[in-house]
Order: C-alpha cells, then sequence, then structure tokens
C-alpha cells in the first residue's frame, strides 16, 4: 500500500523538468519542452503595459518583468511542479532553478504581484519588495488583472 501511494504521488505530483528548451514567453509564462507553463501565484504586466517610475516617467513595465524573469532562470536547468491547469489549458505551476524559487523570486524583484495566493511565503516576498521599492513598486502601476479588464472592456466596445 506504502508504494502504490508512493507512485500516486510522483504520477500525479512529477515535475517538468527543461535544460535547454526554454522560452520565456512574458514575465509569469513559459513554454517548456512544447508545454505551455504559468507561475501560480503571481501576475507579472502584460504585453506592452506601461507603469510610470520614481520619477513619474512611462516605461514598459512588461518588458522590464520579462527580462526580470530570463535573468531569474539565467539559461539553467528548471525544474516545474504542476499544481493544476487554467481555463487557457496552460499547466499552473511552481518552478525552481538549482537554488531558488522562481515564483517567489519575481515577488521579491518586484516584477509580479501575488494573484490570488494566500501563501505565507509569497505574502512575504512581495510585502518586502513593496517595503524596498523594488520593481513595480518604485513608482505607479495598474495591477495586472486589472488591466487586462480595462483592455477587455474596451476591445468589447470596439474602442481600439
Amino acid at each position: 500500500m506504502k508504494h502504490i501511494l508512493k507512485f500516486l504521488l510522483v504520477f500525479l505530483v512529477y515535475p517538468l523538468t527543461a535544460f535547454a528548451d526554454v522560452k520565456v514567453l512574458d514575465g509569469d509564462s513559459l513554454i517548456i519542452n512544447d508545454s505551455e507553463v504559468r507561475l501560480i501565484g503571481v501576475d507579472a504586466p502584460e504585453y506592452r503595459q506601461i507603469c510610470f517610475d520614481e520619477e513619474e516617467i512611462i516605461y514598459d513595465c512588461s518588458e522590464e518583468a520579462k527580462n526580470a524573469l530570463v535573468e531569474i532562470i539565467n539559461g539553467g536547468k528548471i525544474e516545474c511542479v504542476k499544481l493544476g491547469k487554467d481555463i487557457y489549458d496552460r499547466n499552473l505551476s511552481e518552478c525552481f532553478t538549482e537554488e531558488l524559487n522562481i515564483n517567489i523570486e519575481l515577488l521579491k524583484s518586484g516584477w509580479a504581484v501575488l494573484y490570488r495566493s494566500e501563501e505565507k511565503t509569497y505574502v512575504k516576498a512581495q510585502r518586502e519588495a513593496r517595503e524596498n521599492k523594488r520593481g513595480l513598486w518604485r513608482g505607479r502601476f495598474m495591477k495586472p488583472e486589472f488591466h487586462r479588464v480595462l483592455n477587455r472592456n474596451k476591445k468589447d466596445k470596439n474602442f481600439l
């Protein structure tokens, strides 16, 4: 019975591992070995989303978030634990380099915000970034989930 439970646990939480076949799509999404992975619990700025820095200068925070994710990964080995699927059929995952939890590092760097998570380590990481004015927290920004809603409404009303 013990062996069956161990087998089921390994089967259900089997990590997706990648060495070189990793593509960063944006600040919170990857393609690993042809599977799209969405980092669970974090939300990075949307494509071409603008933010304001500490001097009120506009910048493309989506590109900064994407670059931060590339830097965190740094071409190394990645392991992702699939925790579910989202409505777009992407793997919702917590991902790791050999030394780091990528999800937490994005929050610590300030280039992502919490998304539907009350995980204590995630909350602590965001608080640390906010208090130290890292990434998005150095100026003004719209939370990515609100940015999506606003742009969805614009498209629905043919504003674009």
